[in-house]
């Protein structure tokens, strides 16, 4: 059954056909081999299983029947329904697909058909870094520990880490106790490539102050507890969704406005810049591979612009 225009429902309903469940197997082994996270294999699977079933309702049966107009059809199909930043999901998922199906030389119409889709443009989000203000407030109640209240250790650890790394979450709260080694820590980020995190000295002093404090064998650097003082139970493997929670209950706590763990990551690429480190060493930070992408995550306060200003030297 189609979504309707605007909607992001998968196009059909049920298990996807056979010979494309096969592909798609392989496919997913292959991402898997290539370290690529549980996440993004599952987003994928999703848009190859809607591309699947409206291949269905086109009549293709085979690989050997994919012609490249399907694939512009299928596009234009798909635009009706999903947000620009799905659709170029679905493209990759599906791009990504018929380039293996490719190399692994299956018969296909035209081995090069996977060039024939086209990735809509998403515009860039304006970066959005915690004020400076409110960086300032979260800076001072976390600057010391609370050998009390683990819940509050395991907070300030995560965020000193996160402040300083500049690293996206999911790469964080997959490493364990023994990780940081030097201040560093090497962990497999978005799209599958390894990447060396680097730590600030509060940063390693808070996660020794959180691993103290706990009693528990859990082998994860960050899990969630449950209960209060000796009470206090660990629990799984800290989640993203719980890191949020905890961020919005810091922020009411310190009366400020809400944030969440990715605006951490713009704040330290915003201090960074503003602090004159180079483009190229917080691109690094970052771990990304060019100064472009640098930009979408720091911004550039009406201070930092009022000093631009000065800096012409007009009318000194």
């Amino acid at each position: 059954m189609r979504g309707r225009p605007g909607s992001n429902r998968s196009y059909g309903r049920g298990p996807m056909p056979a010979w494309l469940q096969l592909l798609e197997d392989g496919y997913l082994r292959y991402l898997t081999r290539r370290g690529r996270r549980a996440k993004t294999l599952l987003a994928y699977h999703y848009e190859i299983q809607d591309f699947a079933h409206w291949l269905s309702d086109a009549g293709v049966g085979s690989l050997e029947e994919l012609r490249r107009p399907h694939l512009e059809q299928w596009q234009d199909e798909v635009a009706t329904r999903k947000a620009l930043k799905t659709q170029q999901v679905a493209a990759t998922a599906v791009r990504g697909l018929l380039k293996w199906c490719a190399d692994q030389e299956m018969p296909m119409t035209n081995p090069m058909l996977f060039l024939r889709l086209d990735s809509p443009r998403v515009p860039s989000a304006d970066p959005r870094p915690i004020p400076r203000k409110d960086l300032d407030v979260i800076h001072e109640a976390l600057k010391r520990p609370n050998f009390e209240n683990i819940v509050q250790l395991r907070t300030r650890a995560l965020f000193w880490i996160l402040f300083s790394s500049g690293s996206r979450i999911g790469a964080v709260l997959s490493m364990n106790r023994n990780s940081i080694q030097d201040r560093g820590a090497r962990v497999i980020q978005k799209g599958g490539r390894p990447h060396t995190l680097m730590f600030s000295d509060i940063a390693v002093e808070s996660v020794d102050d959180y691993l103290r404090a706990r009693t528990d064998d859990h082998s994860a650097l960050f899990i969630g507890h449950h209960g209060a003082g000796r009470a206090q139970r660990a629990g799984r493997r800290f989640t993203v969704a719980a890191a949020d929670v905890r961020w919005a209950l810091l922020a009411k706590s310190l009366g400020i406005a809400p944030f969440s763990s990715h605006r951490i990551r713009h704040s330290c690429a915003t201090t960074l810049l503003r602090n004159h480190v180079d483009g190229i060493v917080v691109a690094k930070v970052l771990g990304h591979r060019g100064l472009a992408t640098v930009m979408n995550y720091s911004a550039v306060d009406d201070e930092q612009r009022r000093e631009a200003v000065d800096a012409l030297g007009i009318g000194a």
